[in-house]
Order: C-alpha cells, then structure tokens, then sequence
C-alpha cells in the first residue's frame, strides 16, 4: 500500500513536472519555431528536475520517444491555441469589461443573469454556486482561453459567462 502511494505521488510530481515544461515551452514559441526546434526534455530541465522525476533512469530510446511524444503534443497545443486565438479575435476576446451589477448581488447557483449598469446583461455559463451578499459589487468581466469569466468584486473565484446583451 505503501509503495502504491508513493508511486501516485511520483506520477503526480512527473505530471506536473511535464506540464510546467510543456508550458514554458509552447509560451515561449511560436507554431513555425516550434517545427523548427525538437523538444529535448535534458535542454529544457535542470538537473535537479531530471532527478525528481527519474529521467535518468530512461535509456537513450525511451528518452527518444519521449521527446518524440512531447514535441508532438506541445505541436498539436500550440497549433490549437493559435486556432482559437484567430477565432476569438473576431469576437472582441481581448476586449475588458469593468463596470457594477445592478442593485443586489446574492452569489450564483446555475443560470444566473448579471445586469450591469453600462446596459450589457451576461449569464452564468458553467455550474457553480457561491453565496455572497453585495450591493452594487464591481465586476470586471475577461476572456481567458476562449471563454469569458467575471470576476466580482469581494468574490475569490471567477464564474465563466456569456454574453446575452
């Protein structure tokens, strides 16, 4: 049991380990630089992280492979992130919004319709429920990865939403 919890804590250190690394390196590249540049996993971690996460332990085919696999994948992400970046410009995506709810603000729990003072009407788009009394509450609504979030003012977390007016 114990060296079953231990290698879920060794696959869970890995994976984010991975994903930092895949990050970092779609961020810093382009879709055209990225067909250009192979991933090497030994370039892109110190070795510190190569000890963490045991890629020492890989022979020289296995840590082939594994570039292979990454290289492809950080490829396939870049690729989509760049198609729904060309789709959201069309929308106005990187366009903010800050204005206030009108009168009460009581949280949200499903379908709940935010009007807001500069006429613009937007709904809660995914589950979620927060109770949270405010009168007038700020709100300051932005698109991340294609999707619109509003942030209210005394509210840790965003709720996704969508524009209805």
């Amino acid at each position: 049991m114990k060296k079953q919890i231990v290698d879920k804590r060794k696959i869970t250190r890995i994976y984010i380990v991975f994903s930092v690394v895949l990050f970092l390196y779609m961020s810093s590249i382009s879709w055209s630089q990225a067909q250009q540049f192979p991933v090497d996993l030994q370039l892109l971690m110190t070795s510190t992280m190569i000890r963490q996460t045991g890629l020492q332990k890989l022979t020289p085919q296995e840590l082939n492979a594994l570039n292979d696999w990454l290289e492809g994948y950080s490829l396939f992400l870049t690729s989509k992130a760049e198609s729904d970046c060309k789709a959201n410009s069309s929308n106005k995506c990187s366009e903010v919004v800050e204005s206030n709810i009108k009168g009460s603000f009581n949280g949200w729990d499903g379908e709940t319709i935010f009007p807001l003072d500069n006429g613009q009407i937007w709904q809660q788009s995914e589950y979620g429920y927060e109770y949270a009394y405010e009168y007038h509450p700020e709100v300051l609504i932005y698109c991340l990865r294609g999707k619109w979030k509003m942030h209210v003012e005394g509210i840790r977390d965003p709720i996704a939403v969508r524009r209805l007016k």
